[in-house]
């Protein structure tokens, strides 16, 4: 019972992200894209255990996997084999990818990162 109803700004946040991430990538990967994780309220990202600067509360993130290709040949195809202007890759856990937009820099940060689980914390390391 999480209100996660999006503003109008998240709204504008989710649009940026299908048009210049999501449906670029799905138009060169030529395979559907599930997304488990988009908009998360700061309510339900907190009940989740999103961090509290997650861009899912912003609209501008979400996890995804691809219909037919693993999650690395999948993250792998994204850093390696496309020029999709993201913000954020990360190869989470070896579970899904999260990737993310924000519309509001002049110039896409283009972090590739690897999320593993060290002594129960999550450690960020730079993917090649």
């Amino acid at each position: 019972k999480i209100d996660n109803t999006p503003t109008p700004a998240v709204v504008a946040n989710l649009n940026w992200l299908c048009l210049k991430v999501l449906d670029p990538l799905r138009d060169k990967i030529g395979k559907p894209i599930t997304i488990s994780s988009g908009y998360r309220s700061q309510a339900l990202n907190a009940v989740v255990g999103g961090v509290g600067n997650s861009q899912h509360s912003l609209g501008q993130a979400a996890d995804i996997l691809v219909t037919g290709m693993s999650v690395k040949d999948a993250f792998d195809f994204i850093v390696k084999k496309t020029a999709i202007p993201f913000d954020q890759v990360i190869y989470e856990f070896g579970q899904w990818i999260h990737i993310s937009y924000d519309h509001s820099r002049a110039k896409q940060r283009g972090e590739k990162l690897i999320a593993k689980k060290v002594n129960g914390k999550t450690i960020y390391e730079k993917a090649a």
